[in-house]
């Protein structure tokens, strides 16, 4: 019995080995990149016939002369700038307006069609570690996902993203030699924020676009998970109206990114359950969720999330009291403007009727005590604070009842004067 389980695995391990050879050369032929993805500057005569063959019977009218005219990518551009389709001699003697407009149309397509191409993170390793690269990399494609890199081709060009910031290159020629795996051709047809099937802005505009997105991703904002060639792909075909990318190209990212963030942002200080919903604590869970955001989103390094967070983490400890005893009276009165804020909302109180003369003469005497020392001197020692006081987060100093009855028939006295 053994025996026959024996010869059972055998046999699937060998239909499964067939099975998985056949899928690769399958994979290897559509890398030889027909006219679909071949550069259109690079094409040749047999490119610019395979694609009128794709036209349907339109196209197969003028395989013969575009053979016998010799036509290339480069003189189809020509051809498509200078509208001279009706050349017997330099185009593609094409007399019936129905058949230019097909041709006309389907190469406008090509010319402005998206791609993006896929590349294996092969660049700088060695045989050994490129082999089991490229192995990791087709096993877990449409699970985990794979290292990958990739740049979106238009008109011609092919611009990324890396360290160095954002580049262009001609297409298939990444500078950090890495293996080309695959294209995908956009939008994809699944994808419903796609605005057309091509780009629909010019070769300037699109350079245009590119150069302003340099700014927007310097090379020090890189990050292998959380900001990489895949996002700026991602970005740009948005750009240019083409929808997102294929999920499975930066699967690996997100899922390390994901576990990046969580590791990054746990351990968050809460304030004491007694200022819990105060703008104190709004504030604080605000300063939490929009640098994670940040830092989740790719726009801030683990280095500024971190700083961030220390800051988060100073805010929280300041308003629980924690750490160095900072009387709040010290920390609202380090600046003359708060305190002629404060005076402001003293007077309104006054005037409203909310406190007594004698309450505002005191708050506006202990804020000229406050400005006129400000970072000087010895903290005196807290005292209890009346509701409005509170209110207004200025503490008096500390002074004898006989000192505050004083106060009290000086300022009448001052009223009584005016």
């Amino acid at each position: 019995m053994s025996g026959f389980w024996s010869l059972f695995n055998s046999v699937s391990s060998t239909n499964s080995t067939a099975t998985t050879a056949t899928t690769e050369r399958s994979r290897v032929i559509k890398l030889r990149e027909p006219h679909t993805a071949h550069p259109l500057i690079q094409w040749d005569t047999n490119h610019v016939i395979s694609w009128l063959q794709t036209i349907g019977p339109i196209g197969f009218k003028y395989l013969n002369i575009a053979r016998s005219n010799l036509l290339t990518g480069s003189t189809m551009l020509r051809i498509h700038r200078t509208q001279l389709w009706n050349d017997p001699e330099y185009g593609l003697g094409i007399t019936n307006q129905e058949d230019l407009k097909t041709i006309s149309d389907a190469f406008d397509k090509r010319k402005r069609q998206v791609i993006v191409r896929v590349y294996d993170v092969t660049g700088g390793l060695g045989p050994k570690g490129k082999t089991a690269l490229l192995m990791v990399n087709k096993i877990f494609r449409s699970s985990l996902g794979g290292a990958y890199h990739c740049g979106v081709e238009i008109y011609g060009l092919e611009w990324a993203f890396g360290d160095g910031g954002v580049y262009c290159t001609r297409p298939k020629r990444e500078i950090m030699g890495h293996h080309f795996r695959e294209v995908v051709h956009m939008p994809r047809n699944d994808d419903p924020l796609a605005a057309s099937d091509r780009c629909l802005m010019t070769q300037k505009e699109v350079r245009s676009i590119c150069e302003n997105l340099k700014p927007m991703w310097p090379g020090s904002r890189y990050d292998l998970v959380h900001c990489n060639c895949c996002h700026f792909a991602d970005e740009l075909c948005k750009t240019l109206g083409m929808g997102s990318i294929p999920t499975w190209i930066n699967r690996a990212a997100r899922i390390g990114a994901g576990a990046d963030v969580s590791w990054l942002s746990g351990n968050q200080p809460h304030v004491p359950k007694e200022l819990k919903g105060s703008k104190e604590d709004e504030q604080a869970q605000a300063m939490y969720d929009s640098a994670t955001k940040l830092f989740s989103d790719g726009l801030i390094t683990r280095e500024e999330y971190r700083n961030l967070r220390e800051k988060h983490k100073r805010y929280v400890d300041e308003i629980s009291g924690k750490g160095e005893p900072v009387p709040r009276a010290r920390i609202q009165s380090t600046s003359v403007a708060a305190l002629s804020d404060a005076n402001k909302e003293a007077k309104s109180l006054l005037d409203s009727g909310v406190i007594t003369q004698d309450e505002y003469h005191m708050i506006t005497s202990n804020h000229g005590n406050a400005s006129g020392s400000l970072g000087h001197g010895e903290e005196k020692d807290d005292v209890t604070l009346t509701k409005q006081q509170k209110m207004l987060g200025i503490g008096a100093p500390k002074t004898s009842s006989i000192d505050s009855s004083n106060e009290r028939r000086r300022s009448t006295v001052i009223e009584l004067e005016l």
